[in-house]
């Protein structure tokens, strides 16, 4: 099987330090933190306020709306 001619195999990963920029489009992420892994699993499990809080070492809110994540410092 051609990889190339099936999109249904087909996996993108992305990195960002920028939550602005995942979109809808995702649906697993893995948390980094210094090398060590933070989170990983489902998008919606793991990108969380309480997660960004722990990675950014500073309070935040996650939030969502209109398929688009917006992180905001309390």
């Amino acid at each position: 099987m051609n990889l190339q001619d099936d999109d249904s195999e087909m996996a993108v990963i992305y990195v960002t330090h920028v939550v602005e920029e995942v979109t809808a489009d995702f649906t697993h992420a893995l948390l980094l933190k210094q090398g060590e892994v933070q989170g990983v699993g489902e998008i919606h499990e793991t990108l969380t306020s309480q997660a960004l809080t722990a990675l950014f070492n500073m309070p935040v809110q996650l939030q969502y709306q209109k398929g688009r994540y917006q992180l905001i410092r309390r």
